[in-house]
Order: C-alpha cells, then sequence, then structure tokens
C-alpha cells in the first residue's frame, strides 16, 4: 500500500508540472507583437507561440551618410517626431552609433532611446523624422533660416556677389533658433565667377525679395545686417 502511495504521489506530481506547463507566463510586461498559433492548438514544447516587446522603452534606428555621421559624433539628445501625427514629438538618447558603414546603404546606423510610456506612443515599425542638434554648430556653415527657400524640397539661397544673385543649392543639417547649419552642394550658379562654386565666409545671403530673384539676376542692396 506505501508503494502503491508513493507511485501515486510522483503520477500527481507529474500531472502537475504538465497542468503548470499549459500556463504561459510572460517574462516580462508587454505588448504581443506577433502570434505564431491559435488558441486550443496543440503544440511542440519548442515552439515559439508569442513574441512580445517592451513598448515603455524604444529604439529608434536611423542611417548618417558620411558627412553628416562627423557632425554628429559628440551629440547626446535627438529628436523624434512621427511624420504623420505633428504633435507625437519626444526627445530620446543617444547610445550607440556604428562604427562601420552599412554596405548596402553607405550609412552609418545610430540608434536612439526614447522613453515611450506617455500616450499616444510610437508602435514598433513605424516611420519618424529624426533630427539631431549637433555638438557645434559653429563648426560648419551658418545663414539666417528667412534665407533658405524650400520649393519641392530642393533647399537654396541667393548670394550677393558682385551685384549678382547667385543661387546655391544646400542640405539643411541642423537648425538653431533663426540659423540653419548647412553644406553647400557646391556651384554658384550660371552668373559665377570662376572658382566662386562654394560658400564663403561672409557672403551676403539675400533675405528679403529672394523668392522673385534667378540665378545671375543684378540686384541693388538696399540695406544689409
Amino acid at each position: 500500500a506505501e508503494a502503491d502511495l508513493g507511485t501515486a504521489g510522483a503520477g500527481l506530481e507529474r500531472a502537475q508540472d504538465d497542468l503548470d506547463d499549459t500556463r504561459i507566463v510572460a517574462p516580462f510586461a508587454g505588448t504581443i507583437v506577433e502570434r505564431h498559433v491559435d488558441p486550443g492548438a496543440l503544440v511542440a514544447s519548442d515552439r515559439a507561440l508569442l513574441v512580445i516587446a517592451d513598448l515603455d522603452t524604444i529604439a529608434v534606428e536611423v542611417g548618417l551618410t558620411e558627412r553628416e555621421i562627423f557632425l554628429a559624433l559628440g551629440a547626446k539628445v535627438a529628436f523624434v517626431q512621427s511624420t504623420t501625427r505633428p504633435g507625437l514629438a519626444v526627445k530620446g538618447r543617444i547610445n550607440g552609433i556604428a562604427e562601420r558603414a552599412d554596405p548596402s546603404t553607405g550609412t552609418y546606423l545610430v540608434r536612439i532611446q526614447v522613453d515611450n510610456r506617455e500616450e499616444p506612443r510610437f508602435l514598433g515599425g513605424m516611420v519618424v523624422n529624426v533630427e539631431i542638434p549637433y555638438a557645434q554648430l559653429d563648426a560648419i556653415a551658418t545663414v539666417p533660416a528667412a534665407a533658405v527657400l524650400t520649393p519641392d524640397q530642393d533647399p537654396h539661397v541667393f548670394v550677393v556677389r558682385e551685384g549678382r544673385a547667385l543661387r546655391f543649392d544646400l542640405d539643411v543639417v541642423t537648425r538653431q533658433d533663426d540659423r540653419v547649419g548647412v553644406v553647400a552642394r557646391g556651384g554658384g550658379g550660371a552668373g559665377s565667377p570662376t572658382g566662386d562654386a562654394a560658400l564663403q565666409l561672409g557672403d551676403l545671403v539675400v533675405t528679403v525679395g529672394q523668392t522673385q530673384l534667378t540665378d545671375g539676376a543684378e540686384v541693388l542692396i538696399t540695406s544689409q545686417r
């Protein structure tokens, strides 16, 4: 009788273990982002059932070009904004910059950690805009924000040299108050004197009336600051 009792106790223990295994407990609180099986399905012990994610803290990844990565070195924070919901914007902390470029894109991966506990929240796979305030704005050329024209997302400024307005195409890489940090794409336009194919320190940029200008047009400066 004692032997039978011992065998029954061992069987009960195994049955309890089997029963406990039917209740799946997540290792942390989170959100289910993938489900691989349906309720009631028979699964093997090594089958993945669900994928959960802790969205209270998320990682935002952005690829920077070689020119941008040098400007970003030393930056500690970045601002992340939804492309479809302008009011959804947060400040994140840069916690990783790749030391090698991705061979397929030629860009360097930057990872930004964002506190995502406030509603509405970012969700996995969303496309966002990232702005990195570069550590030293004085390390690059800056112009007044009012001088930059952006028709069809083709930013440019007009510079006055020898009485003519010369168009310079450029990339806006950062903003600070009423000034923007820019990198010229080169080319001073059709009216550019030889050798003047880049923005120069002390150039006069047009901030009023530039929407009416064309490359090489004659201009008369009435006031400057």
